[in-house]
């Protein structure tokens, strides 16, 4: 057998390093097959999980009413992924093939006028009937890639990001496209959008503001890292994280006011509630910030990578984490209230109704929790005695 050289070996090294150097920028790869979250609509819960799915639930019991595509209607799609992806370990998906009949669902379904709208990793993005998921558009919206941003649904317009670089502007009702918008890679953020103008990051480092209604670029800004988080934007301010960044910017001037730094990714999209950003990190913390001023009021360790947006009500801070718990703290002082174990990584921001928090997992769980308490309502699909 020929032994390499040394120019082979040392290539061969670097080449590992470099792999390794990426997924730490990550804090490691993510789930394979999508961690979409859930959405509670009167008296049914709607989700996609990790087996490539979109779930219809019973909000009260959590029997399930429907599921798309049924296990006989199966599309038989398995989109394949690179060997490290867009940006390696980073890729959702984990760089590995998508799987499920729907290829990952990472988006968590938006439910309006009785229709359930869901992107799937297959490019297609799908429009459901909320009381028996049979497809309501003819056909559904096939984009140019993968899906991994969520979408936001404003005036009749569906707003998504892709991983064939574009922005994609989708006529709710009949399932067409108005415009799309090419960026310079892919497009993991989603959109927000206020008064005409639709803001986004992308993986290119640059934060985009284009016209609602055309789709023409409007400003950039250039934040030198990666931006997978989605834009919140409240009291005349941008809050966004770029890498280890968190940005408050001006959006009329693209003044940043203020940066906040950690020591891993700003995966998770910021909340802002008063004069407060809680926002998680890679680095496992949840962080309580000051939004005038980026001072940091308190942070709290929760064991695992934090990526899905900490929710607010009533005072309490739900945080999911991939130490596969659910988390309440005091939002004031950051105190814990109570934690639930649960089976897989919390990866999508919880749900939070007046009385349940509801919760999926990267092991294709949904939990539903008492609010007061974090008991275990149901989960379906139900425990076994083995879990």
């Amino acid at each position: 057998m020929k032994r390499p050289t040394r120019r082979r070996m040392v290539l061969g090294i670097i080449v590992v390093l470099a792999v390794l150097s990426m997924a730490s920028q990550c804090g490691g790869a993510p789930a394979r097959f999508g961690w979409g979250g859930p959405n509670q609509v009167a008296a049914a819960v709607y989700c996609g999980l990790p087996d490539g799915r979109v779930y219809a639930l019973d909000a009260d019991n959590g029997t399930q009413l429907w599921v798309y595509p049924p296990p006989e209607k199966d599309e038989g799609e398995q989109p394949a992924g690179g060997l490290l992806g867009g940006l390696g370990g980073c890729m959702p998906g984990g760089g590995a093939p998508a799987g499920g009949p729907l290829g990952g669902i990472y988006t968590t379904p938006i439910v309006s006028d009785g229709v359930v709208y869901v992107g799937a990793y297959n490019q297609k993005l799908y429009a459901l009937d909320a009381e028996t998921g049979k497809l309501v558009w003819p056909k559904p919206f096939e984009a140019g890639g993968p899906i991994v941003s969520g979408l936001r649904l404003h005036e009749g317009v569906l707003y998504f990001g892709c991983n064939d670089h574009h922005l994609y502007a989708v006529d709710a009702q009949a399932g067409t496209k108005r415009w799309d918008f090419t960026a310079g890679h892919e497009i993991w953020s989603t959109p927000t959008i206020h008064e005409g103008v639709v803001y986004f990051g992308c993986n290119d480092h640059k934060l985009y503001a284009v016209d609602a209604a055309t789709g023409s670029k409007q400003w950039t800004y250039d934040t030198q890292g990666v931006i997978v988080s989605s834009p919140t934007l409240a009291g005349g301010r941008l809050y966004f994280g770029a890498l280890h960044q968190i940005y408050a910017m001006n959006p009329t001037t693209q003044a940043i006011d203020w940066e906040f730094s950690a020591a891993n990714w700003f995966w998770a999209d910021p909340t802002v509630i008063s004069d407060t950003v809680y926002v998680g990190n890679l680095d496992n913390q949840v962080y309580a910030l000051d939004a005038s001023t980026g001072d940091l009021k308190w942070q709290y360790d929760t064991g695992g990578q934090v990526r899905a947006a900490t929710v607010i009500q009533h005072g309490v801070a739900y945080v999911g984490s991939e130490s596969q718990k659910v988390l309440a703290l005091d939002a004031q002082t950051g105190e814990l209230k109570w934690e639930r174990e649960v089976k897989g990584k919390v990866l999508a921001t919880p749900f939070v109704s007046a009385d349940q928090v509801y919760v999926t997992t990267s092991e294709a769980q949904l939990y539903n929790l008492d609010v007061a308490s974090g008991a275990v309502r149901w989960q379906f699909p139900p425990a076994t005695e083995a879990q």
